[in-house]
């Protein structure tokens, strides 16, 4: 099996995909540039057997842009206007990397594949195409990246093992990282044993997941000692020495890594809970090294949660080549790389658990990013 590996930058994406939710770019956008990659590489590069399997998305950074631009009014049509006149679309910029798991069924494409990694100059030809091809959630997309302290930059690579990938992703990255999995079938199970409907329950989880959060920031500050060591290099801590620290956030019997933050007494509607803005990948990584709270006092940990579009329904019969589509809204956790990591290590889950697949299913009309392990 293969796996390449584009470090991106991104800029002006769009983060408000629908009016339920504003945050992140949803996992529809990468299903979308996994989908152009495919395109790309058979239309254009000649590698007609190239299929996208699976895929998977690790954000480095993200920061809402400054200011919030709006659409424009359009002139009415028969005295109503066509659309509201400020409408919120809201854009972001940052890091990230898209997997993708691949395959190429002709030998000798493969072949050619694997050789173009080994020769830099083809590889940077390779990014200046799909640089001009690719794009994030409606932003422009520049290949590669100069690593967390610009000091160990990333360009596309390809590796056999998924292992090997999260190392190099965590050299370059040593204190940032979180990769999107797909939670819809653990929030589909939360709302069967609640009997409540699933946009209750994925409320309801969102809270939870806030709340602890919240607790470990307010009673577990992190260790002088790690705290000390990273602030005189923060690259000097060995991959073992931050799984030790990193292994307790993610079992289930304790509280999350530390996000957003609360109020003693919170009082938060449901916009607050769908609302997002505060999806800062410092905070939470930032939370990866503290000790655990007394686990008899928290409920079950349930980690950073999050909304995310992850598909779309069509609403009614296309009208020629228009399609009328709504947004297929479910529950995604963000994890440190460590952490991820740790699954393969200690063969707490598969590997095909941390990525996803694009599914059509055409007697519902559905189109959808599920878990790869789905199968």
């Amino acid at each position: 099996m293969y796996f390449l590996t584009i470090p991106f930058t991104y800029s002006a994406s769009n983060i408000r995909p629908n009016d339920m939710i504003a945050g992140m770019p949803s996992m529809t956008a990468t299903a979308g540039m996994a989908h152009n990659l495919q395109r790309v590489l058979q239309a254009e590069q000649g590698y007609t057997t190239f299929t996208s399997l699976a895929f998977t998305l690790i954000y480095f950074n993200i920061d809402r842009d400054v200011g919030t631009p709006r659409r424009p009014p359009q002139e009415p049509t028969k005295g109503t206007m066509r659309m509201p006149g400020l409408m919120d679309i809201r854009r972001a910029h940052g890091q990230a990397a898209l997997v993708v798991y691949f395959d190429l069924a002709d030998g000798d494409e493969l072949d050619a594949f694997l050789n173009q990694f080994g020769e830099s100059a083809r590889v940077q030809a390779l990014q200046h195409v799909l640089g001009g091809e690719l794009r994030f959630a409606g932003g422009e997309v520049f290949i590669g990246t100069q690593g967390e302290f610009g000091n160990k930059p990333l360009t596309m690579f390809v590796e056999q093992d998924w292992g090997s990938v999260l190392t190099q992703l965590m050299t370059a990255y040593p204190t940032q990282g979180l990769l999107i999995q797909d939670m819809s079938q653990e929030l589909a199970r939360a709302a069967q044993d609640a009997g409540k409907n699933t946009l209750a329950t994925m409320a309801d989880l969102i809270y939870q997941s806030r709340l602890q959060r919240q607790a470990r920031r307010q009673q577990s500050p992190r260790t002088e000692s790690s705290a000390a060591v990273e602030a005189i290099n923060p690259a000097v801590a060995t991959l073992e020495s931050r799984e030790t620290l990193i292994e307790q956030p993610d079992e289930a019997v304790g509280p999350s890594e530390v996000a957003t933050p609360l109020s003693s007494e919170p009082d938060c509607d449901a916009d607050d809970l769908f609302d997002y803005d505060d999806f800062d990948l410092d905070e939470l990584t930032d939370g990866a090294s503290v000790e655990h709270l007394d686990v008899e006092a928290v409920q079950p940990y349930v980690g950073v949660l999050i909304p995310s579009a992850i598909g779309f329904h069509e609403v009614c019969p296309p009208r020629g080549d228009q399609h009328f589509v709504e947004s297929v809204l479910s529950l995604v956790r963000a994890r440190i790389l460590p952490s991820v990591k740790l699954d393969l290590s200690q063969s707490r889950a598969a590997w095909q658990t941390h990525f996803w697949r694009w599914e059509y299913l055409p007697a519902h009309n559905l189109y959808r990013a599920v878990n790869f392990a789905q199968l």
